[in-house]
């Protein structure tokens, strides 16, 4: 039904004199809500003489539907009645999709005093802390849930995934399968997705195979996932037969594709595919567009990424991004053509950032620029930054010139701004198992062979050099 619709429902309800009734008002604001009319909803509602909890949950949950996360916070504040589970649910999940830790901490305060705390209201709290990024606090609500569904381990490896902790989420994968609980679908598109930022090809792989072996249907996204993850852990056979077995590809699908070629090298088969993609009627987006001129930028293809960027908005309509730019900027430095990368940057419609300027940087450091380098130095100290990596390389160049003084002062800005240089560190798959090695850690298991190891090779190669 539509607002259309809706209304004329309304008219009826008044010529039958039943707009009094507390079951018609509250169907009448569901049935606004679920159209998209929160003007009409809310003036019912205005309206009423008498609300009860189902009358305000019908609100809320339009302003839901609609994406109005705010106005349903506030609706929520108005209340005048003692709130619902189904009340509760619907305002943190407004505080998780806008963002609001401070509200949700506070109705979670509000859950704990005056309500037994549920699986739905469990997982709603914790869905709100995921989304906020509050890992420590999710964990927290997720170990004290009385008991766990499905819906909890999608909240908390998902929400790992997109927040970028690929490892975390692969271990608490592997506590719900020793636990003996099935995954599903969605599980495990985000453990696909986990290892293809990881690079554990293994793991990915065992992946794939329980997927095949259960009979889990594939939908497209579990498709993209797979091929995401062969792309990325350098399989790009594998990647390419997964991708023409699908019956159904969207864009996120080429790209995939297009960004594991691009990483790998495959710079011709990159292009080659961006030509079929575009040929098959697939409209490329903005992360297309990124993966085509990273390929270029890898292998020096100036004349191309000029086209593709300029094609970028020509064509498509797609404004470049800061990404795009800093492809091309990269790009032209790389091709020694640092005029025109100094001219985008300054020409650009949004300001550089610190990899931008630290490009640029290097690319005056190696064409021996000194005067340029030295105002993009002097202009990257006056911006207010705590990026580690670019002091590094401020300090490395003024070193190289025999700049000490300047050494020494940046060493001093750093630790005035409490910038500390982060640590380096490396990743790498044994049995299906990520392992993560920072620099100066020691706390490993088998740190002690490990070294041995090390060690062995260390004079190995210095004996037979």
């Amino acid at each position: 039904m539509g607002s259309r619709e809706g209304r004329q429902v309304h008219g009826v309800v008044v010529k039958l004199g039943l707009l009094a009734d507390l079951y018609v008002q509250n169907s009448l604001i569901r049935c606004y809500g679920a159209c998209g009319d929160l003007s009409c909803a809310g003036k019912v509602f205005d309206e009423m003489v008498v609300r009860d909890v189902v009358s305000w949950n019908s609100l809320i949950s339009g302003f839901m539907k609609a994406g109005h996360f705010d106005e349903a916070i506030s609706v929520f504040f108005r209340m005048d009645v003692e709130p619902s589970i189904a009340t509760l649910v619907s305002v943190l999940a407004a505080c998780a999709r806008n963002g609001n830790l401070c509200t949700g901490k506070g109705i979670h305060g509000v859950i704990e005093r005056r309500f037994k705390v549920n699986l739905v209201l469990g997982n709603a709290m914790l869905d709100m802390y995921v989304k906020n990024g509050c890992f420590y606090e999710a964990k927290k609500m997720f170990d004290e849930l009385p008991t766990r569904d499905i819906v909890s381990w999608t909240i908390m490896i998902t929400g790992l995934v997109q927040s970028d902790h690929p490892k975390e989420s692969l271990e608490l994968f592997s506590m719900m399968r020793t636990l003996g609980i099935s995954p599903d679908a969605i599980i495990l598109t985000s453990v696909l997705s986990a290892c293809a930022s990881l690079g554990t090809l293994d793991f990915g792989t065992w992946v794939h195979e329980y997927i095949n072996q259960r009979g889990i249907k594939w939908d497209i996204h579990t498709g993209t996932a797979i091929v995401d993850m062969y792309a990325k852990c350098g399989c790009i056979e594998m990647a390419l037969q997964i991708f023409y077995s699908m019956p159904q590809r969207n864009t996120f699908t080429w790209n995939a594709l297009l960004c594991g070629l691009a990483m790998h090298g495959l710079v011709h088969e990159a292009l080659d595919l961006f030509e079929v993609m575009t040929i098959s009627g697939v409209e490329p987006n903005e992360i297309t567009f990124l993966a085509i001129l990273t390929a270029c930028c890898h292998s020096g293809l100036v004349d191309e990424g000029r086209k593709y960027f300029e094609n970028m908005s020509k064509l498509y309509n797609l404004l470049p991004k800061l990404e795009h730019y800093g492809c091309m900027i990269d790009l032209f430095c790389r091709a020694g053509l640092l005029e025109e990368a100094v001219e985008l940057a300054r020409t650009m419609p949004m300001k550089p950032d610190m990899l931008i300027w630290g490009v640029l940087l290097n690319a005056c450091t190696t064409v021996g620029n000194v005067e340029l380098s030295h105002r993009i130095q002097d202009y990257i100290l006056e911006l207010d930054h705590d990026d580690s990596g670019v002091f590094v390389l401020l300090s490395n160049i003024s070193a190289i010139n025999q700049r000490w003084s300047n050494v020494t002062r940046l060493r001093r800005l750093m630790k005035d701004r409490g910038v500390k240089k982060a640590p380096g560190s490396s990743v790498i798959e044994v049995d299906g198992k990520a392992h993560e090695f920072v620099v100066g850690d020691i706390s490993h298991l088998q740190t002690e062979e490990i070294y041995k190891v090390l060690n062995l090779i260390n004079s190995v190669y210095h004996e037979s050099h």
